[in-house]
C-alpha cells in the first residue's frame, strides 16, 4: 500500500490505530535505500500520530546497525534492548524494587503460591526461601523477564507496545531476512507490534517465499523518496 502524503499518512495510521485487531503482528514499510524509511519512523511515533493514538501506543526504537546478526546472539540482544528502552521511557518506576520485581512476575508467582506453597505460613523462612528461587529464576530466563514487563506496564492498561527495529535495511539480504525472522518470533511471543523498515529490493524479491509471505497485506506500506 503506497502511502501517498507522508505529512498526514493516515493509511499506516489507522493500521496502528487499530491495535486490538493488529497487536501482536509485524508492519513492514518498504522503501529504497535512502527513501527516508528511519526518518519517517521517527517523524511518525514522535509527531506524525494523532493524539488519540499517541495516547494508547508506546514505541521503542531499536537500532540494528550495531546488532550482532548471528543466530545466536540476535535474539538474547534484541530483548535486552527492549527492556533497555521500555526502562528509559518510565524513569520514575524503580525495576530493581522487590515490590516491583513481584508485579512484574505475579502471574508465575501466583502459580506457585496457589499449589505448594500453600502448605507453609507466608512468614516463614521456607515460604520466603521458595519465593526468592523462583524470582531468581525468572530473572534469569531474559524472556520471562521482557514478557512479565511488558505486561506489567502495558497490558493493564490496555496500551499497545510497538518495537522498530531500525536500520535493518543497511545490512545485506541475508542479514534481513534473519531480522525479519526475530521480527516474526517477537510479535509471536510477545504482544506486541513490530514496526520493521526493509529495502524494496529484499522484499520484492522475497514477497512470495517463507517468511516474507506471512505477512498481512495490509500491514506493508511503501514509502517513496
Amino acid at each position: 500500500r503506497p502511502i501517498d502524503d507522508s505529512k498526514d499518512p493516515s493509511e499506516l495510521i489507522d493500521a496502528v490505530a487499530s491495535f486490538g485487531r493488529n497487536e501482536s503482528e509485524i508492519c513492514l514499510l518498504i522503501g529504497s535505500v535512502g527513501s527516508g524509511k528511519s526518518t519517517f519512523t521517527d517523524f511518525l511515533r514522535l509527531e506524525g500520530l494523532p493524539q488519540s493514538t499517541t495516547n494508547s501506543t508506546e514505541w521503542i526504537n531499536i537500532n540494528l546497525n550495531k546488532a550482532p546478526l548471528t543466530r545466536d546472539l540476535i535474539y538474547k540482544w534484541v530483548m535486552s534492548q527492549a527492556i533497555d528502552g521500555i526502562k528509559k521511557l518510565h524513569p520514575s518506576i524503580d525495576f530493581d524494587d522487590i515490590s516491583t520485581i513481584k508485579k512484574i512476575f505475579s502471574k508465575e508467582l501466583a502459580i506457585i503460591e496457589k499449589g505448594k506453597l500453600s502448605l507453609f505460613d507466608k512468614g516463614s523462612d521456607r515460604y520466603k526461601e521458595a519465593i526468592y528461587s523462583e524470582i531468581d529464576r525468572l530473572q534469569q530466563d531474559i524472556t520471562n523477564t521482557l514478557s512479565g514487563i511488558i505486561n506489567f506496564i502495558y497490558k493493564k492498561i490496555n496500551k499497545l507496545l510497538v518495537i522498530v527495529l531500525d536500520n535493518c535495511d543497511k545490512r545485506n539480504k541475508d542479514d534481513q531476512l534473519l531480522m525479519f525472522e526475530v521480527a516474526s518470533w517477537l510479535k509471536s511471543t510477545f504482544p506486541c507490534m513490530v514496526f520493521l523498515p526493509l529495502r524494496d529490493t529484499t522484499y520484492d524479491q522475497y514477497r512470495n517465499e517463507p517468511p516474507l509471505d506471512t505477512v498481512i497485506k495490509d500491514l506493508i506500506f511503501r514509502i517513496d523518496p
